[in-house]
């Protein structure tokens, strides 16, 4: 009875507190005045400044807060060349959130009186140097931003030091603000003395030949001495295919009079890598895939790789031989073989050194490719013999040999999970009946992505494929070499590559994504397009929704699509895993 009566009044008392007492206190800090740069260093002092009120969000906390925050302000401005501003605290109270609302006028500018910057000693006349100092942003007359001064101020430094200057100093570093005359007067001078150079480099192996591993010194006699130049040496080693880890010391402490020698410890790649997978398309049913990769077949470097894949429907096999070139790490020669049959239970095939799918009926494709690659350009020549059958047409049998120009380019902030990112991809390629093709065609081939981020919670993702195709005789031109449209990186609701052939192609898709919860984004997304021979013939639609996961190996997507153009728009679900570029 104790307990019943217990619990009876702390309820009362419980329902007795108003609503809002039980509501965690919160403050809201708001900022007007200022824009750009000048905001952003003012919003990020006081996300700073206000852990001290973390605890204390009352109106007394809250007051004093507003008080001794307003010289934080005005610290987070004067970088900027402001250096007297008006700056007011208005706290506002409404139930249990507080306001601050800071009213700023930056007030006038300091500005830039007069510019002395100079280098003395051995690297006066230097043309780099020279090209850095006239290009020094802060001129005479101009506001006065400490944040660009001491950004170029190290730049300077930095171009110094990687025109081997490496023992420069700093005569003179500083800036003469008087706050009563609102001029700041900028005197930087540095003094070098000798030129350092890069001496002479020793590799610690024991796998690889001495004169092939002594073409990896890409170091020329008498070149500047440049740490940045040795750090991204260092990172494009470890980026080879050559070596499982290398680190690069310059010997400062005993330089050989001015050059300075070079070490490079290398621990190399293991001989031999094996892959297997197994796995099951919906086109393919069960498949198993092998390969072997030789990583280290001779001490000069030489590598062999060869793939096998099996299933119900397609078999194929791949080989490839890799030679170093002058300069491994940026040129090699690549030859490869690739041979592959199709036979399709549903009547599709594919082919385009890995198979994707065609609608036609009873086809059987017999396909090899033989390619040789000089990688130091985006440029390869490719051998092509392709056994094929489309409807109701004789058996064919077509060979090319083309050439094959790829450019990529891609800017972004992080390929596996972008907050804004550009790509765009160029593939040209032709070949001439009088030069062992079964027939003359030039194809070119534009794709381009556009991933935006309008507002922290919001994706935009835009696509374009454009592909044309002239030919002299299409019925020779062997379908690998065809366009085809369908799939989740075309036209979603449509099966890959179930729209064409065709010696055209035209793809646009849009895609917004809005974040749900925690890692999850929700989706929608229309895109139209077609693979044909003939520009009249109706574009293909495609439109659903999707969940988007982003997870540490890129987005996770599961679309739901619809094929809009179709009768009775069936629609599929679709799922890839993998980085956004």
């Amino acid at each position: 009875m104790k307990r019943l009566i217990s619990i009876v009044i702390t309820g009362w008392m419980l329902a007795a507190v108003p609503v809002s007492a039980m509501v965690k206190p919160e403050l809201i800090l708001g900022v007007q005045g200022v824009d750009g740069d000048m905001r952003s260093n003012v919003e990020s002092r006081l996300k700073i400044e206000r852990e001290e009120v973390h605890d204390r969000i009352n109106t007394a906390g809250v007051s004093h807060f507003a008080r001794v925050s307003v010289s934080a302000v005005r610290d987070a401005i004067a970088p900027y060349g402001y250096f007297k501003p008006s700056v007011r605290a208005e706290v506002r109270h409404q139930g249990n959130v507080w306001r601050i609302i800071y009213h700023i006028r930056p007030g006038r500018p300091v500005r830039v009186r007069s510019v002395h910057v100079r280098v003395m000693g051995a690297g006066a006349d230097n043309p780099k140097i020279l090209r850095t100092i006239k290009e020094f942003p802060l001129k005479t007359g101009d506001v006065f931003n400490s944040v660009i001064y001491s950004s170029e101020r190290d730049k300077l430094f930095d171009v110094v030091n990687n025109q081997g200057y490496i023992k420069a100093a700093a005569e003179e570093s500083k800036v003469l603000v008087n706050t009563d005359t609102y001029t700041a007067d900028i005197r930087l001078i540095l003094k070098t003395n000798e030129q350092y150079y890069f001496g002479k480099m020793t590799f610690h192996q024991d796998v690889y030949s001495e004169a092939f591993i002594n073409r990896f010194n890409i170091f020329q006699h008498n070149e500047p001495f440049s740490s940045n130049k040795l750090l991204s040496y260092q990172q494009d080693m470890n980026n080879s295919r050559f070596f499982k880890q290398v680190i690069v010391v310059p010997n400062l402490d005993h330089t050989d009079g001015v050059y300075v020698p070079i070490q490079a410890s290398i621990v190399p790649i293991n001989y031999r890598r094996y892959a297997f997978g197994i796995g099951y398309g919906t086109f393919t049913g069960p498949r198993l895939t092998a390969g072997v990769n030789l990583r280290r077949l001779t001490n000069t470097g030489h590598a062999f790789d060869a793939q096998v894949k099996l299933s119900s429907v397609l078999s194929g096999v791949v080989f490839k031989y890799y030679i170093p070139g002058k300069d491994p790490l940026n040129e090699q020669w690549i030859m490869g073989a690739n041979y592959q049959k199709f036979v399709p239970k549903n009547g599709s095939s594919n082919s385009k050194y890995q198979l994707e799918n065609f609608n036609y009926d009873e086809t059987e494709l017999t396909h090899f490719i033989a390619a040789i690659l000089y990688d130091t350009v985006p440029v390869d020549i490719n051998y092509l013999w392709e056994r094929y059958r489309v409807l109701t047409e004789p058996t064919q049998n077509s060979q090319l040999l083309y050439p094959n120009l790829n450019l990529t380019y891609l800017k972004t902030d992080n390929i596996v999970q972008p907050t804004y990112g550009r790509s765009l991809n160029l593939v040209l390629q032709g070949g001439s009946s009088d030069l062992v093709s079964t027939t003359s065609f030039m194809q070119g081939e534009i794709k381009g992505k556009l991933f935006m981020t309008p507002v922290s919670f919001a994706h935009i993702i835009l696509r374009g494929d454009v592909g044309y195709t002239v030919v002299h005789d299409l019925i020779d031109l062997p379908l690998s070499m065809r366009f085809f449209a369908g799939g989740m990186t075309s036209i979603r609701g449509f099966p890959d590559s179930s729209i064409g052939p065709g010696k055209y192609l035209g793809v646009a898709s849009i895609e917004y994504r809005n974040h749900i919860a925690y890692d999850i984004s929700g989706a929608i997304f229309y895109d139209v397009g077609t693979a044909t021979n003939h520009f009249d013939e109706p574009l293909s639609r495609g439109a659903g929704v999707g969940l988007v996961y982003e997870s540490v190996v890129g987005p996770i997507k599961v679309y739901a699509a619809r094929a809009l153009s179709k009768k009775g728009h069936p629609y599929q679900i679709e799922f890839s895993m993998g980085p956004e570029f």
